[in-house]
Formats: structure tokens, sequence, C-alpha cells
């Protein structure tokens, strides 16, 4: 089993020139502050991989999205060494 995560913080400080941006700089400051990810790798009997990955977004601001989480699985098989099938 192999497993890592991440973790980010991002803080941003816009400063916009009074009449150059129509948009006030909301695209420039519209990125998450928070982002985790945790990734777990498993090798099974009988040429099977099981893959977890779990990620956390942080809130936007403008358009306002709320915080969510996302959870994806994946199973593999690899009958031989050129061919892989997985959902």
């Amino acid at each position: 089993m192999r497993v890592r995560g991440g973790y980010t913080f991002l803080q941003k400080h816009v400063a916009i020139k009074q009449g150059s941006d129509i948009k006030r700089g909301r695209a420039e400051g519209n990125d998450p502050e928070n982002q985790v990810i945790l990734q777990s790798m498993i090798d099974l009997p009988w040429h099977l991989e099981f893959d977890c990955n779990f990620r956390y977004i942080d809130s936007l601001p403008s358009p306002n999205v709320p915080s969510y989480v996302m959870v994806d699985l994946r199973l593999g098989w690899r009958p031989c060494q050129n061919l892989e099938f997985s959902s």
C-alpha cells in the first residue's frame, strides 16, 4: 500500500489600479484558500489494483461556490503488462 497527501494554503493580496480593470480583480482573487488531497494505492492479489483519492476544496468568492469534498475510487486489473481494465 502506498499513501500520499498534500495541503495547499494560498493567500493572495490583489491590488488593482483605479480604472484599469472593469471586473475589479475578481478573477485574479478567485482561488480556493485551502486544498487537501489524500491518495491511497493498493496492489491486491490476482493483478488487481485499488486506488482512492480524497480531495477537499475550499469555497470560492466570485462566483460564490461553496467548499466541497470529492472521492474517486478506481479498481483496475492487469492480466498482462501491456493490458489494463479499470473503472
